[in-house]
């Protein structure tokens, strides 16, 4: 189980974004708050002996983008990978890749939202490409540091439709409910037919 902070600034990609807003000013924070239910298993399958021991889960999201009016608080669902890229006695290093949903946006609406042409319909694509490097405190509990690049848009379902794109760090605590695998342990499958 694990529990995760983002505060990241939005590239100023739109008038919006830039200034052209109901705040008159450019919006340039975001935050989330994520919690996320994550699953390691000792390489029980070829999959996971190739990908050296990743991990996989599911998480939801609140985001914050310092304009409820216009953007509201989205939350997101999606899934989570994240494959190891280097290993340490203490420290690990890995690429994290999320995907799924965001709703609860203030969309676009032409009378009531129209400056809002960034989101045009209440559902978005969630996209999360990072990287984290964890720390073992414990046998039992981990902390994180990561960097990554969020995307939010509804892929052209709905005009208009310029997304929000996203660079943040942010920190992590982890909780390891029962023993870490000893990714030491795992062979690398011979050759797959």
């Amino acid at each position: 189980i694990s529990a995760n902070y983002q505060h990241g600034t939005i590239m100023p990609t739109t008038d919006f974004v830039k200034g052209d807003n109901l705040l008159g000013k450019p919006m340039q924070k975001y935050q989330a708050y994520t919690l996320k239910m994550l699953w390691q298993n000792p390489g029980y399958t070829n999959w996971q002996k190739i990908y050296n021991v990743p991990y996989y889960g599911v998480g939801l999201a609140i985001g914050d983008f310092y304009n409820p009016q216009e953007v509201g608080y989205p939350v997101s669902a999606f899934g989570i990978l994240g494959i190891p890229i280097l290993r340490w006695n203490k420290l690990e290093l890995y690429s994290e890749f999320q995907f799924g949903i965001a709703s609860n946006w203030k969309h676009y609406d032409s009378v009531y939202n129209s400056k809002n042409r960034v989101v045009g319909g209440f559902l978005t694509v969630h996209l999360n490409l990072g990287f984290n490097a964890f720390y073992h405190l414990t046998d039992k509990l981990d902390a994180g540091l990561g960097f990554s690049f969020v995307h939010f848009s509804n892929g052209g379902f709905e005009r208009p439709n310029n997304g929000f794109n996203i660079y943040s760090p942010s920190v992590e605590l982890k909780y390891h409910l029962s023993d870490r695998p000893d990714a030491k342990l795992v062979t690398k499958p011979g050759r797959l037919s």
